[in-house]
């Protein structure tokens, strides 16, 4: 399954790598983006472990990896990734129905 990144996902993994470069230092920056990235390859490679996010829209998944949130979806054989958000932020504030 091919995965593809949102315009809002590379938004918020950029701020995610800035944040973790600010205060932890570039090592543990690209180490925690190549950990948010390599979620997204097993997610492709594990749809039934999926957890569906009808409450957010139909079609939406979720999964925690670290202290985020990634949201996705399937179309076209493609994973979506749609955001990458943090476990304190209220995903139906930037989740569009």
């Amino acid at each position: 399954m091919r995965i593809v990144i949102s315009s809002a996902a590379e938004a918020d993994l950029a701020s995610i790598f800035n944040y973790t470069l600010t205060n932890w230092g570039e090592s543990q920056a690209k180490a925690y983006l190549d950990t948010l990235t390599a979620r997204f390859a097993w997610l492709s490679a594990n749809r039934s472990l999926w957890r569906e996010r009808d409450d957010l829209q139909p079609g939406l998944y979720s999964h925690r990896e670290g202290r985020h949130l990634i949201f996705y979806r399937e179309a076209d054989n493609r994973l979506q990734i749609i955001r990458v958000l943090h476990q304190r932020m209220d995903p139906e504030r930037y989740i569009k129905a």
